[in-house]
């Protein structure tokens, strides 16, 4: 259900990985850092920090993921960010959130050699916008301390690259993802509500409930604001001046997306209905239908569930070429690229 006349909008988890399909990969695989049986152990090149099948990934790479991600969470949080405990074990935001880029680059690798396998390739036009990536990340980064570590052109192409490929290995691999959604699945319904408490808040803060006449003066105030939404040419405007819930003001949804108590109701509602007062734990509500059917949300919503499709069966796809790829960490590489992470109790 959205609120509001504006969209919600996606954010990018990380600034370099535009074209990295969004996947819960962190929370669902997890993955083995010990040795497989009948592994041979890893002789380990300088700078490496991590192996994938029988490639290993230089620990710039993971310096310049860091980097990305460093720059997008104090963008908004502050540089104290990484020190913050998150959990019950003393985690970190630093720890649990470099555990999650280091998921993200398993990612790329294990997908980009799948797409190696599979015969997926960048094309001309492409590679030429991997260039231009490229060119822009390093002017960028041209005073930073990323230049005195060692990241170069190449380093930054690859992680460019992978991206793009990695994006790329998920379209291709879900072409055949059905995109048939019936419009009484998707269909998009665009409502204003009047939403007014059926509580109040004393004098220490605490909620209370209306009873005796507060009760009954609050209902009939409810069903008075009823008669007046019958009767209005705009009911925006009754809605604007009476609502106690802004965010309630103006929304659109369809199957799903409403409390199963009243969802049955409000989806029944045909353009320029009123409801009847609905009653929750916390609002009486009035609903008005704007529009029964909005085309472009309704849109906008085949193309939602068509994407969880993809989503679904692309980590199915990727569960299972994680399964039989060997994954090692070199962890003394792994463990000196940090963020600033004494924690704060």
């Amino acid at each position: 259900m959205s609120r509001g006349r504006n969209r919600k909008k996606s954010t990018i988890w990380l600034k370099l990985l535009l074209f990295v399909a969004v996947l819960v990969v962190g929370a669902a695989f997890f993955f083995n850092r010990d040795q497989e049986e009948g592994q041979k152990e890893t002789v380990w090149q300088e700078g490496s920090m991590l192996r994938i099948g029988d490639t290993q990934v230089d620990s710039r790479e993971g310096m310049v993921y860091l980097h990305a991600v460093q720059e997008d969470y104090e963008q908004y949080y502050g540089s104290d960010i990484w020190k913050y405990v998150v959990d019950s074990r003393g985690n970190t935001m630093g720890e649990v959130i470099k555990e999650q880029t280091l998921d993200q680059i398993i990612y790329v690798k294990v997908v980009c050699q799948k797409a190696d396998e599979l015969g997926i390739v960048l094309s001309e036009e492409e590679l030429q916008l991997v260039e231009e990536q490229t060119t822009a990340y390093m002017e960028k980064i041209q005073d930073s301390n990323l230049r005195l570590y060692g990241v170069n052109a190449d380093i930054v192409r690859r992680i460019y690259a992978d991206n793009l490929l990695a994006r790329k290995t998920f379209e291709v691999t879900t072409l055949n993802v059905n995109t048939d959604i019936p419009d009484e699945e998707a269909a998009q319904h665009r409502f204003y509500t009047i939403a007014i408490r059926n509580y109040k808040i004393d004098s220490s803060g605490t909620r209370v409930s209306y009873e005796g006449t507060e009760l009954e003066e609050l209902r009939a105030r409810v069903e008075s604001l009823r008669q007046q939404a019958l009767a209005a040419e705009d009911f925006y405007k009754l809605a604007s001046a009476n609502t106690e819930d802004a965010t309630m003001l103006e929304i659109t949804g369809g199957i799903g997306d409403f409390p199963d108590s009243y969802e049955e109701t409000v989806l029944a509602l045909n353009t320029g209905e009123v409801s009847g007062v609905i009653e929750t734990t916390d609002y009486y509500y009035i609903f008005y239908c704007v529009t029964d059917f909005d085309v472009d949300a309704t849109y906008a919503k085949k193309e939602e569930i068509i994407a969880a499709r993809q989503e679904e069966e692309f980590q199915t796809r990727y569960k299972e070429w994680r399964g039989i790829t060997h994954i090692e960490v070199n962890e003394e590489v792994w463990e000196a690229l940090d963020f600033d992470m004494d924690a704060v109790g």
